[in-house]
């Protein structure tokens, strides 16, 4: 698993020298909304690399963000903490005369727990999943090239717990440098 994080991150790294005055850097955080309407947080780093071959606007959206998730079930409560790499295709359209832009991207994402809580009320602590992955969207404006503000939806495709797969909505902003 360590492995493929290290893996994910030279292969950005390496496309990121390529063609280094297309790449930019930012700072983002939000909040993180389960399906089941608990808040919690999410925040890191994130990197957009401009693809003009494929698409005037085309742009590869990478981030590494540390994500709270929060599971109920009728006899547990887990809290884990994941370092979530989200990396989506996304297209940006001008608007307001060029001063700000619209965008849209969609991918796949990879997340790995690092720690958490987990509250039990009857038999056994239960277990969470150390690795999660799934699809997710994202949509948003960026204001005259220095802020985000973006609405996103994640999917996770393998179950955190139990086989119980779980979506949650962020509302995030971010800072680009």
């Amino acid at each position: 698993m360590k492995l493929f994080f290290i893996s994910l991150i030279l292969i950005g790294l390496s496309v990121c020298t390529t063609h280094a005055q297309e790449v930019r850097w930012g700072a983002a955080a939000g909040a993180n909304f389960a399906t089941d309407s608990i808040m919690t947080f999410k925040a890191g780093a994130k990197m957009e690399y401009g693809l003009p071959y494929l698409e005037h606007g085309a742009f590869l959206d990478v981030s590494a963000l540390l994500a709270m998730h929060q599971i109920r079930t009728p006899q547990r409560t887990h809290r884990p903490l994941f370092l979530q790499v989200p990396i989506h295709v996304g297209i940006r359209r001008n608007i307001n005369g060029g001063y700000s832009s619209c965008f849209a991207s969609a991918g796949g994402y990879t997340a790995y727990g690092l720690y958490g809580l987990n509250t039990s009320s009857g038999g056994g602590a239960g277990n969470c999943r150390r690795f999660n992955a799934g699809v997710g969207l994202k949509a948003g404006f960026d204001l005259d090239g220095v802020g985000q503000l973006s609405v996103g939806y994640d999917y996770a495709l393998i179950g955190l717990y139990d086989n119980a797969k779980q979506g949650s909505f962020a509302l995030l902003l971010a800072v680009m440098f």
